[in-house]
């Protein structure tokens, strides 16, 4: 496992102590290691919805043709 050493200001130091008690972290590196994977995963998650809102968005002019199911069954040879 790596190492990052962080320096935060005394009440953030706290206020991560207090938290990491309340919620039963066993220490603050383990609050730590969650807080990171919480926000590695809110921003690729960001990064995913940006991505399909640009999919979409560039599909929005694209004309699209519309069939009926029946049309379909037709064409598929399915009765």
């Amino acid at each position: 496992m790596g190492r990052i050493d962080v320096r935060v200001p005394d009440k953030q130091e706290k206020l991560i102590e207090e938290l990491a008690g309340k919620e039963n972290y066993g220490n603050r590196s383990e609050f730590v290691r969650e807080a990171i994977r919480n926000e590695i995963r809110e921003r690729i998650d960001l990064k995913q919805m940006k991505e399909a809102k640009k999919r979409i968005q560039e599909t929005e002019n694209e004309e699209v043709e519309l069939v009926d199911h029946e049309e379909v069954k037709e064409k598929a040879g399915i009765e």
